[in-house]
């Protein structure tokens, strides 16, 4: 029985080394990525940023992880083996048999994730996103459609997808399908009438946000610059007399959210009675909160008696959630400035995402922005040194560290940086420090193209927590 196994399993490990010498070589970089790419947290974005970093490197990886499938049948095969394999000598035969692959489906959408971030470098691997739209799995469906959007000129292939899946019973998810055709924006105004009954017909929460994330697509144009909160998004899209219908639909769906955002904190309505119980608003409630923005306008008063709090961590989420409840940036930037940053990784990424969604207004700021230049994570120093840059006379105690990031190995921050400081000073020695022994000649060239080069994409708040509630369960 064991020789049989065992061949089997020499066999397979023939095949799987077979298949991967057809495939480009993996760079050294891009082998980093093989223990993050499953990752499916949309807040997890220092795994995007290790994508960016290994560039077109990354693309072998990731082509070839939009083909993976649970080898279900050489997994039993070679969990059985290594309960025979663990004593000596047998044991080194254990080392030469490759691992099965697991969970395919959360590598496949993180390839596909992954994919998007990379942007138009993700262009060689086109037709290995067209394919994974037609994946099995919900998941790698809804992420391949995004990779393709963010690659530019495949919304009617994308559009097409989301309607094969709607006219299927069995894989119709109207919220998940509806939040692709908003990145695609008005365009995607034709094909409502295929979604909306679906909508109407549920109320579970991801359906309900599904409404609220409708007048994307109702607008005109898109708008600019763009929404930070469904409230803001409510009240700054143009209602017109043909989508009456429609907007009753999304109206429907407000106070049911504002009641689940809110019951945490004791609220079930929006009386005034309601909002003199509230004793404190945690950083579940303030992310709920700044979610929904001017929708909970009747906070504002809670919220501003904790900005004021002794307690840092309290001013910290009152602070977060703010300017997406009154539109003060300055007060969210001064109250989240004044606070100790939480050690939390996920906390520290809100308040940089929030710095650089405020642009100048978070000048209050600056100097605990200015911290996170040297912090050992990639992602925080580019996102402080964008949203400093930013900031204008503020922003120039930070131009030594700003400085000492032109020598960083991350190529993305010194470009950051460079922006940064010539946002700030002009100083006409950056062209020379920037130069071709900084930066790659082939990007240097691809810079000097027509269109130009448009910087790296980090999402806002908002668009982290939209995707977290609407992405595919």
């Amino acid at each position: 029985m064991i020789a049989v196994l065992l061949a089997l399993a020499i066999g397979y490990s023939g095949f799987e080394a077979a298949h991967l010498s057809s495939e480009n070589n993996v760079s050294a970089f891009a082998e980093r990525l093989r223990d993050n790419i499953a990752n499916q947290e949309e807040y997890k974005l220092d795994d995007l940023e290790l994508a960016r970093q290994a560039g077109p490197a990354a693309l072998p990886l990731l082509q070839r992880t939009l083909r993976v499938r649970d080898s279900r049948g050489y997994t039993r095969c070679y969990d059985r083996l290594l309960r025979w394999l663990r004593y000596p000598p047998l044991a080194k035969l254990a080392n030469l048999l490759p691992p099965p692959e697991r969970a395919a489906e959360q590598k496949r959408a993180g390839a596909a994730r992954m994919l998007e971030s990379l942007g138009v470098d993700a262009a060689p691997a086109l037709k290995a996103q067209l394919r994974a739209l037609e994946d099995e799995s919900p998941l790698v469906r809804w992420h391949a459609g995004l990779a393709l959007l963010q690659l530019g000129g495949h919304e009617a292939e994308v559009m097409a997808a989301q309607r094969r899946r709607m006219e299927n019973r069995l894989q119709a998810d109207p919220a998940a399908s509806v939040y692709v055709l908003a990145r695609i924006g008005p365009p995607a105004r034709t094909e409502l009438p295929l979604y909306l009954p679906g909508l109407a017909a549920s109320t579970n929460l991801q359906d309900l946000f599904g409404r609220l994330c409708l007048p994307w697509i109702l607008a005109q144009v898109p708008l600019t610059p763009p929404a930070q909160s469904f409230g803001e998004l409510l009240r700054r899209t143009p209602r017109f007399a043909r989508d009456t219908e429609t907007w009753r639909l999304i109206d429907a769906a407000v106070e049911p959210l504002k009641a689940e955002v809110l019951s945490p904190i004791g609220l079930d309505n929006n009386t005034n009675a309601d909002v003199a119980k509230v004793m404190e608003i945690d950083d579940g409630a303030a992310l709920g909160i700044a979610f929904m923005g001017s929708l909970c306008s009747n906070l504002a008063p809670t919220l501003k008696g904790q900005l004021a709090s002794p307690d840092s961590d309290k001013r910290f989420f009152a602070g977060f959630a703010w300017w997406h409840v009154t539109g003060d940036g300055a007060g969210s930037a001064q109250a989240m400035g004044s606070t100790n940053i939480p050690d939390d990784s996920i906390a520290q990424l809100a308040f940089l995402l929030t710095m650089h969604d405020l642009g100048a207004s978070a000048a209050p700021a600056a100097q605990n922005v200015a911290g996170f230049l040297t912090n050992s994570n990639v992602l925080h120093r580019r996102l402080a040194a964008r949203s400093l840059g930013q900031m204008g006379e503020a922003g120039r105690l930070a131009v030594p560290k700003l400085e000492r990031c032109l020598g960083d190995e991350c190529l993305g921050l010194r470009l950051d940086a460079s922006e940064a400081l010539w946002n700030l000073t002009h100083d006409a020695r950056l062209l020379q420090i920037m130069s071709a022994a900084a930066v790659p000649p082939a990007l240097l060239k691809r810079a000097q193209s027509v269109p130009p080069i448009q910087p790296d994409f980090f999402p806002s708040v908002f668009e982290v927590l939209t995707r977290m509630v609407c992405q595919p369960r």
